[in-house]
């Protein structure tokens, strides 16, 4: 009997994740098997967001966030141009036509369209009673691509702060291998005025506090509970790939 041949895999790519407040953010990141070559591979990253409540002797509180930014530093690779992840023309992206109607016939309720184009109209009549009809026309695309190997997530009311998930069903980017060695790191922070503190409980006096003479401090609890903070950045979670190709393999 001949020899069975096992075929060789173009390059060992492993990621490592660490999530510092696993409700506040979760960052997950895979090579999906079939994007892999000797040439490259594309990135896959499960991006989602929650509340935390973070605490120490003297106080706790819940923690959101109203942005974050997400960053690849790559070395011995680069990501393939063209590939990048919500890096459409601005004049590109998906809009959201809603319109609304502004009467007292509530039960007339709200309709919500796909639409590529702003739209308005007035007058318009229910049950045989005028009223104003208004369409809002706002872009609907959270994360968007920016330099620097940089990508944003955020809602377009700076009110909302981040929930549910934003990034894993489409892959991030496609990046090409330089050399044998190669290793990618993936951050994920935010700033200070993208912090969103709320239910502030004051350990010492046993009561629920006024926020604005503590949020400083809360600020402070988290930034040393992070990984780290570099030129303002709050590092809250990150995902670090190591990668080496292998010789001999299906060049393709």
């Amino acid at each position: 009997m001949g020899a069975m041949f096992v075929a060789q895999k173009p390059m060992e790519v492993e990621f490592a994740d660490t999530n510092k407040f696993a409700r506040l953010a979760e960052l997950l990141c895979d090579v999906p098997s079939q994007t892999l070559t000797s040439k490259g591979f594309a990135i896959n990253v499960e991006l989602r967001f929650g509340v935390a409540k973070i605490s120490n002797a003297s106080v706790s509180f819940e923690i959101r966030l109203s942005q974050a930014y997400l960053k690849l530093d790559l070395r011995n690779c680069t990501i393939v141009r063209g590939s990048r992840y919500a890096d459409a023309d601005k004049g590109k992206r998906r809009t959201a036509k809603q319109t609304y109607i502004s009467s007292s016939q509530k039960s007339a309720g709200a309709k919500i369209e796909i639409s590529s184009e702003p739209t308005a109209t007035a007058g318009a009549s229910i049950n045989g009673k005028t009223s104003e009809e208004i369409t809002a026309t706002e872009v609907l695309d959270p994360v968007i691509a920016l330099p620097d190997t940089i990508w944003n997530v955020s809602e377009q009311s700076e009110q909302k702060a981040l929930s549910g998930k934003y990034l894993g069903d489409e892959n991030l980017c496609t990046v090409m291998v330089d050399e044998d060695n190669f290793s990618i790191d993936v951050s994920l922070f935010c700033y200070a005025a993208d912090v969103k503190i709320s239910k502030v409980y004051d350990s010492s006096k046993g009561v629920f506090a006024r926020l604005s003479p503590l949020k400083q401090r809360c600020i402070e609890i988290f930034v040393a509970k992070s990984i780290k903070q570099t030129k303002d950045e709050i590092h809250i979670s990150e995902s670090r790939l190591k990668g080496q190709r292998n010789h001999g393999s299906d060049p393709n």
